[in-house]
């Protein structure tokens, strides 16, 4: 009876009779999930999803060996195109090493429009990093492949193009070392494609502005990088995309803007060595980050920024390489779960302990993980001693510490204590690989001398109950106790040390949280 019913099904099911090019082309438009599913139609589609088409080809393969490779690997790009020109080609691969190759693309090319290639991957590699024929010139009618959903260009030049572009479809653009001939042809680009979800530009040339605005109304992910010191500056403006999610800008030589102030889906923002101006924030009024996770400010040139923010769901936010401390604060509590990461260089002075308090006190909700640079300096300046003691502490996860000036040292290390209630303290983490080593000898020392020994007196001395001494195991990936008996031998350690505080108002906060604990139970 099953057999019957079968057959029937088959005799009915007239679409699976049709050409297998004509399935082929049905695939085509269907989403490689739904292809998937077709499998269980009928004998005739179950393995048809499969062999969807990719096409994927590197010259410098193993597949193409000894004098004759490049021509081995033309005839089997050719020959594969030719075969397959009736078929529409989901994703097209090429890897290009050599000029007789890179001929031969402008005949290529063409056919991404003709075959309806959907991805299209190529990277060049001439050997000829500092020079323009390094680079292949896109023929104009690559502006006119509508079937492209997804782009990944390398070491491409983009020609002047006065004509309508045609990514209509695009949902998808990388372009890493890619040169333009014309500043406007980006964002030419960008406006004609209303579909596109992720925009990657890796290190390009020509990119004097570039706008990433409401037009883009399905974009999601935008990341810029550019660590070549350069002397063009380019410019980037961020308007309300509504739907963006990830922001990703690096670059020694980019001006950024942002315009609104309300990222309704932003979860990601990094901005790293990017020059900032007084009109890159809107600093008069609050930015809305509702959904924000993570926050990113590396680099030089925050000094005079006054950014205030509402994002009540961050976890993590890094704010390094300062060369004075900027003024950020938050209209909502932060939560414990937040990893805090702040790095600055630091006068010693009251006023900079007082701008180092108020800023702490801002992430004081968090997990903060702070560190340290010392402005070279003989002694510490203008030090009121009044002031310094009225501040109140802030809980501090770790300090990290550099040990350029020891004459200054403990007087910087007193006012620190009235700062912050470091739980842990380690050597700095930026400090030269050269000198890690003799800083860590330093460091240990002095530690151990001022924290352990009765000679040294400072102002929060008697909130200090416990100090610990831990090396850290890279063969078990775990910190391992030291006696303080052996604090001589640790300068001669290579292994990375910490020293452990536990303050008076720590062991209080334990032991209500432990009573606590005790009522639930009962």
């Amino acid at each position: 009876m099953e057999v019957m019913m079968d057959e029937r099904v088959e005799e009915d099911d007239r679409i699976s009779n049709l050409p297998e090019e004509i399935l082929y082309n049905i695939i085509y438009f269907m989403s490689k999930k739904d292809a998937a599913k077709t499998c269980v139609l009928s004998k005739s589609w179950r393995f048809l999803w499969q062999n969807r088409l990719t096409i994927s080809y590197s010259e410098g393969s193993s597949l193409f060996s000894g004098p004759h490779r490049t021509r081995l690997f033309i005839n089997a790009v050719r020959s594969h195109l030719i075969k397959d020109n009736h078929h529409r080609i989901e994703e097209f691969h090429l890897d290009v090493n050599s000029s007789d190759s890179a001929s031969l693309l402008e005949n290529w090319i063409p056919m991404l429009k003709s075959i309806g290639v959907k991805a299209f991957f190529l990277s060049i590699d001439l050997h000829a990093p500092d020079s323009s024929s390094s680079y292949f010139h896109l023929p104009s009618v690559f502006f006119q492949a509508e079937s492209l959903t997804s782009l990944h260009l390398s070491r491409c030049k983009f020609p002047q193009y006065d004509r309508n572009v045609l990514f209509h479809r695009l949902e998808l653009i990388c372009l890493r070392n890619v040169e333009f001939t014309d500043q406007h042809t980006i964002n030419k680009i960008l406006w004609t494609c209303p579909l596109i979800t992720s925009i990657r530009l890796e290190e390009c040339k020509g990119l004097h502005f570039t706008s990433v605005d409401l037009f883009l109304k399905h974009l999601k992910h935008f990341t810029f990088i550019n660590k070549q010191i350069e002397d063009e500056v380019c410019g980037i403006d961020i308007l309300s995309v509504p739907t963006i999610e990830k922001i990703y800008i690096h670059g020694s030589s980019t001006r950024f803007r942002f315009h609104g102030h309300k990222f309704t889906y932003l979860k990601e923002l990094s901005l790293k060595l990017v020059i900032v101006s007084t009109d890159s924030f809107d600093f008069s009024s609050c930015y809305e980050f509702p959904l924000l996770e993570s926050f990113d400010i590396t680099g030089p040139g925050w000094d005079d920024i006054n950014l205030r923010m509402h994002a009540p769901k961050i976890l993590h936010f890094k704010c390094l390489g300062y060369n004075r401390i900027p003024s950020i604060g938050f209209t909502t509590p932060m939560s414990r779960q937040c990893k805090s990461v702040l790095g600055f260089r630091f006068r010693p002075e009251s006023n900079s302990f007082l701008e180092l308090s108020g800023f702490l006190h801002a992430f004081s909700q968090s997990r903060i993980y702070l560190s340290v640079f010392l402005d070279p300096m003989p002694n510490i300046l203008n030090i009121e001693q009044d002031i310094i003691d009225n501040i109140d502490g802030v809980d501090v996860e770790e300090l990290g510490l550099n040990m350029d000036h020891a004459a200054s040292f403990p007087t910087f290390l007193d006012c620190m204590f009235s700062v912050c209630r470091p739980r842990n303290i380690v050597q700095h983490s930026y400090v030269r690989e050269a000198h890690i080593e003799r800083d860590q000898k330093e460091l240990t020392e002095f530690l151990c001398n001022f924290l352990t020994m009765k000679s040294w007196e400072f102002t929060r001395k008697e909130d200090l109950e416990e100090v610990r001494i831990e090396s850290f195991d890279a063969d078990n990936q775990q910190w391992e106790p030291v006696l303080l008996s052996e604090c001589a031998l640790l300068p001669e350690s290579k292994k990375r040390l910490r020293f452990q505080l536990k303050w008076s108002e720590d062991a209080n906060r334990d032991e209500e949280s432990s009573s606590s604990k005790r009522r639930k139970l009962e």
